[in-house]
């Protein structure tokens, strides 16, 4: 090995354990399992290369990834200090990575997959929430009840809900949605039952 390929790999191992080095000074690094997650988290860092760091991801406050195929959110929730979150049009059926998400004002999970809103009865700040779409198949209103009931949304909060889990061809509310309505209702809170084209 010549003199040069040796400066050239020094230089490399430098430069990766320097920027190793910055992530442990910024809480570690983190990797996304999904690609497409991970791209839109680097669009909005302005940061399309190199180690992300946690710290890093504590600072975004918006994050818009419409369409883009994502199926897994493992890595958002070291986003915390998110208050707008839009992941429309994607195919995530677990919503758990958003637990820690507390700062969430705006949240929209539609045409998703999704049938566990169990997150959701923690994220009091929310103001906006829509789960919307035929194929996010909520069946459990629990959550979404725990949250008005503890403070979370009321009073002029919006809330997207599907009427293929809500209401009846005839206008009646399905039996075991027409209390968490009531709920909804009595709390301010104005539910929209969106359409297909929604």
């Amino acid at each position: 090995m010549n003199a040069r390929r040796i400066i050239t790999l020094l230089i490399s191992l430098v430069i990766v354990i320097g920027l190793g080095g910055c992530c442990a000074l910024q809480g570690g690094s983190i990797l996304f399992p999904d690609q497409m997650l991970e791209k839109a988290v680097r669009a909005e860092l302005s940061k399309p290369f190199f180690i992300l760091c946690k710290d890093e991801l504590s600072s975004i406050t918006m994050l818009t990834a419409r369409n883009m195929g994502i199926s897994n959110l493992k890595g958002l929730r070291y986003c915390t200090s998110l208050v707008k979150l839009d992941l429309r049009d994607n195919l995530i059926t677990s919503i758990d990575e958003l637990r820690d998400l507390k700062n969430l004002v705006w949240l929209d999970l539609g045409n998703n997959m999704i049938t566990d809103i169990s997150v959701i009865a923690g994220l009091y700040n929310l103001e906006y929430l829509d789960i919307s779409g035929k194929d996010n198949d909520v069946k459990n209103w629990a959550p979404l009840v725990a949250n008005v009931q503890a403070g979370g949304l009321g009073g002029g909060s919006t809330v997207v809900l599907s009427p293929e889990w809500t209401v009846k061809s005839d206008g009646s509310y399905y039996e075991d949605f027409e209390p968490v309505y009531k709920v909804l209702e009595d709390a301010g809170v104005n539910v929209v039952f969106a359409t297909e084209s929604q």
